[in-house]
């Protein structure tokens, strides 16, 4: 076949809704997606010891509720009494610590679920920007600034937002085959799967809300309605509120997480994300001006392209007015600007490769190589730009690779090797009230 007749065919494709005729291209990145999630399941098991609320190291605040909640329902699934919670944390990650320790609680389980949805979160993103044809150079530095991002700290704790955010970007991505072919399984993929991330982490129902809302905005304007869109919406929301009612009502707690009353409309957390966000996002500056000045027209008139960007910028306000500084939280908001960015690289009428976009392109992945793995903030949960310096050692992969286990409470001295926690662990060390709380209800919910 000649050059002329392949490149017709592969415009004819992409006209169609396939897949690009040159897929094999992508199995490379899928395969290497696979073995860095199994390289960091095997990292991250080697720390858990007997279990992972004494021995494993990565573990928050946040963390000693989905671990305590999930033992407290392995204890109750056993005959013992159910203990009120302090927060009742959303019901997805607490059933697989559940599942964790119904298993024996050696984090087997949980730090596998955690590295399934890194795995998740690369395909999500390789199968949106293959479905769309984007270039594979491009999109292999897109990918890699996901890898290497300042974001991937918070990618070992025991914390949903990992899935959440995985979840997230999938529902999304199966919304382009469906925008491409108006295939129903497609959507009601995407419903299921955005409904799982909003039983997650609130939040991670919101792109596909929006995306999906703007595929609903744009049939109407063209007066050939998908309502099958709107029921998607609909039933999506449901799911997740119909869900976390029904786990409110079941289980005994003091309070939830989500309070309205952290969210306002103030500019005092400008220049404190100004300064996460330059560490976490500033390598891709330059592409996201490439991509948008090259390709504004073509996302403006797209209701999946500009539903994403929507959505990126619906995450980046729900970030800047929760006032709560935390670089965690825009773990999200990360994702969604690289699903945004690849989904903005597709299509056949993409502008020839000319040597200021390789330029662009190959100068961001030296950048983003350069913040991700030499420069290390004093804290990557508050990073200031004044308080960096290039320190390859102190970094986020090299806290990965050197940490060890940590014996965070004496349980194999006071306890046994094999015990989660008991009555013998002292607290008088603890100072906060919350953490005693949890440690409290540990305690209570130990047999014998």
């Amino acid at each position: 076949m000649s050059k002329s007749r392949l490149s017709r065919t592969g415009d004819i494709a992409r006209s169609e809704g396939k897949v690009d005729v040159r897929s094999d291209a992508w199995r490379p990145l899928i395969a290497i997606s696979a073995m860095v999630a199994v390289a960091f399941w095997l990292i991250t098991i080697r720390l858990t010891g007997s279990n992972l609320l004494n021995a494993f190291p990565f573990v928050s605040a946040d963390g000693y509720d989905y671990l305590f909640e999930g033992y407290a329902l392995s204890r109750w699934s056993e005959g013992a009494p159910l203990i009120s919670f302090p927060v009742l944390r959303n019901p997805l990650f607490v059933l697989i610590t559940f599942v964790d320790y119904l298993v024996g609680g050696g984090g087997y389980f949980a730090l596998a679920v955690i590295s399934g949805a890194l795995f998740l979160l690369f395909f999500a993103l390789i199968f949106a920007a293959r479905r769309v044809s984007a270039p594979v150079p491009e999109s292999a530095v897109v990918l890699w600034s996901v890898a290497v991002s300042p974001l991937a700290f918070f990618r070992s704790f025991i914390l949903s937002d990992l899935l959440a955010t995985a979840l997230m970007i999938a529902a999304v991505a199966l919304l382009v085959p469906y925008h491409q072919t108006g295939g129903k399984r497609w959507l009601v993929g995407a419903t299921m799967t955005a409904a799982a991330a909003g039983l997650t982490q609130y939040y991670g129902v919101v792109p596909f809300l929006v995306v999906g809302g703007c595929l609903l905005l744009d049939s109407l304007r063209k007066r050939k309605p998908k309502w099958w869109v709107g029921a998607a919406l609909i039933a999506s929301v449901v799911i997740v509120l119909g869900i976390h009612a029904l786990w409110r009502l079941a289980l005994p707690h003091e309070s939830v997480p989500f309070s309205w009353d952290l969210f306002a409309l103030s500019l005092d957390m400008g220049g404190k994300y100004l300064n996460a966000w330059a560490f976490a996002f500033g390598g891709m500056l330059s592409v996201f001006l490439l991509v948008l000045g090259q390709r504004w027209r073509a996302i403006v008139g797209d209701p999946l392209r500009l539903g994403c960007w929507l959505a990126f910028l619906a995450l980046v306000f729900g970030n800047f007015f929760y006032q709560w500084e935390d670089l965690r939280f825009s773990h999200p908001t990360g994702a969604m600007f690289a699903l945004a960015l690849l989904v903005s690289l597709g299509t056949r009428d993409a502008p020839r490769r000319s040597r200021a976009t390789v330029a662009v392109f190959a100068s961001s992945a030296l950048l983003v190589t350069v913040i991700g793995l030499g420069i290390a903030p004093s804290s990557y949960w508050l990073p200031r730009v004044t308080e960096m310096e290039f320190a390859p050692g102190r970094t986020w992969l090299a806290g990965l690779l050197r940490a060890e286990q940590v014996d965070r409470f004496g349980v194999p001295e006071h306890c046994g090797e094999e015990a989660v926690f008991c009555d013998a662990v002292p607290l008088s060390h603890i100072t906060d009230p919350y953490q005693q709380a949890i440690l409290t209800g540990f305690k209570e919910a130990t047999p014998g």
